[in-house]
C-alpha cells in the first residue's frame, strides 16, 4: 500500500527553491534534523539503510519515497532526489524523533488525534476507492467516443473573425461608423479609438471566436455581419459602445484529441463518479435530516390550515450528496 506524506509548506518551498545538498553517498554526513510533522513508516528491509533512528531503520526506499510525494506537488519544479536526498532523509529522522515523542506521552489516545485518524482513515478509504473506480478511464480507446462525439458537434457550428472598435458613447460610435463609410481604414481607426486594451495594437482584431464566446449582445451582431461588412449602427454592451467588422466565418474547428482529452477525462470521471453514487445511494437506505435532527416531513404532506403559520419545512427526504472527509 502507498504511503501518505504530510509536507510541509517549508519542505516543499525548500526543494521548490532548489537548495543545494549533497547527494546520497554511503557514510556521507547529513545535515543537522529539522522537525516536520510528517509520518513515514519503513521500507522493505531490503533497502540499504541510511540512518537509524531508536533501532528504526530509515532506508533510502523510505526517502525514495518521501521524494516522489513531494514531486507529485512540486511537479517539474522539483529538484533531481540526489541534490537534495540527505534534507529529505533528515525531515524522517525528525518525524521519527516526534511520533516517537508522542507516543511516549500517549497522544495517540487523545480524543483530538482518534478525531484526526479516522478522519484520515475515511479520506485514505475514498482516495483508494475513486482511483479503483477510475481504472482505465482515461485510456485514449475508452475517451475516444466521447471525442468523436464532440468533434460532431462543432461541425453544425460556425465561428467568425471579427475586429471591433470599443468606444464610451454611441456619439463616438457613429462618428467612427461614418469615417469608415468615407473609406477609412478599419484597423488604423481601432488603434486610434478604441478602449480595449487587449485589441486596439492590433487593429481590433479578435481573432476566430464562436458565438457563445462572447456576450450575447455582441455575438448576435458579429454573426449577424457577412465576411467584409461592419455594422452600420453601433452595438451596446455592458462594456461600452462597439463597431464591429466581419472579416471571415467557417465551420467551427474541433480541438485536437491531445487538446481535448485533459477535458474529456475530466468529464468521463464525473460521470462515473456521478452514476457510481446513485448506485449506491439506491441501494443504501439513506435519510437527511434538518440541522435539529428533525426526520424529514412525508412527501405529501398535508397542508396548514387557513390563517395558520406555516411550519419550518424540513428537507426532503433525498439523498445527501458526496462531501470529501
Amino acid at each position: 500500500m502507498a504511503l501518505r506524506y504530510v509536507i510541509p509548506a517549508f519542505v516543499l518551498a525548500a526543494v521548490l527553491g532548489g537548495i543545494g545538498y549533497t547527494a546520497y553517498a554511503e557514510n556521507a554526513p547529513a545535515p543537522a534534523a529539522t522537525p516536520v510533522a510528517a509520518q513515514v513508516a519503513p521500507a522493505p528491509a531490503a533497502s540499504p539503510k541510511v540512518a537509524e533512528v531508536g533501532g528504526e531503520a530509515i532506508t533510502k526506499a523510505d526517502v525514495e519515497q518521501l521524494y516522489n510525494a513531494i514531486k507529485q506537488r512540486a511537479g517539474a519544479g522539483a529538484p533531481p532526489v540526489d541534490q537534495i536526498f540527505w534534507m529529505l532523509a533528515d525531515q524522517i529522522i525528525a518525524s521519527r524523533l516526534i511520533i516517537k515523542e508522542a507516543a511516549a506521552q500517549n497522544l495517540e489516545n487523545s480524543e483530538e488525534v482518534q478525531s484526526s485518524l479516522k478522519m484520515a482513515r475515511e479520506q485514505i478509504l475514498q482516495e483508494a476507492y475513486v482511483r479503483k473506480l477510475f481504472e482505465g478511464i482515461d485510456s485514449d480507446a475508452a475517451l475516444q467516443p466521447r471525442y468523436q462525439q464532440l468533434a460532431d458537434s462543432f461541425k453544425t457550428q460556425q465561428e467568425v473573425h471579427a475586429r471591433h472598435i470599443l468606444v464610451e458613447n454611441e456619439e463616438e460610435a457613429k462618428a467612427l461608423i461614418a469615417k469608415l463609410a468615407a473609406g477609412g481604414d478599419f484597423a488604423q481607426l481601432a488603434k486610434e479609438s478604441s478602449k480595449d486594451p487587449g485589441s486596439k495594437d492590433n487593429g481590433g482584431d479578435l481573432g476566430f471566436f464562436a458565438q457563445d464566446a462572447m456576450v450575447p449582445e455582441f455575438a448576435a451582431a458579429a454573426f449577424a455581419l457577412e465576411p467584409g461588412k461592419v455594422s452600420q449602427t453601433p452595438v451596446h454592451t455592458q462594456f461600452g459602445w462597439h463597431v464591429i467588422k466581419v472579416e471571415e466565418r467557417r465551420p467551427r474547428q474541433a480541438p485536437s484529441f491531445e487538446e481535448a482529452k485533459p477535458e474529456l477525462v475530466s468529464q468521463a470521471q464525473q460521470e462515473k463518479l456521478e452514476q457510481t453514487i446513485e448506485s449506491l445511494r439506491l441501494k443504501a437506505n439513506v435519510q437527511r435530516f434538518n440541522a435539529a435532527g428533525v426526520p424529514p416531513m412525508p412527501v405529501e404532506a398535508p397542508a396548514p390550515a387557513a390563517g395558520a403559520a406555516p411550519a419550518a419545512e424540513a428537507p426532503a427526504a433525498t439523498p445527501a450528496p458526496a462531501a470529501a472527509q
